[in-house]
């Protein structure tokens, strides 16, 4: 083969290395948010459970 020969299929293949990364660096990157979109609906939830519940308070009668 040729040196400029060798020196395509090399590009052509790094090209194609890259364009995979990238594409699972996006992939990774939706997974992160919706990751990012469960937690703060999580937290969400945890808040609501912290909030003054007045069932679980006893009342006292005063005179």
């Amino acid at each position: 083969m040729r040196k400029e020969e060798l020196v395509a299929n090399f590009t052509v293949k790094i090209t194609k290395i890259m364009l995979e990364l990238h594409s699972l660096g996006e992939s990774i990157s939706e997974k992160e948010e919706e990751r990012g979109r469960r937690k703060s609906f999580e937290t969400h939830n945890e808040d609501e459970e912290r909030t003054f519940d007045k069932s679980k308070v006893k009342y006292f009668n005063y005179k």
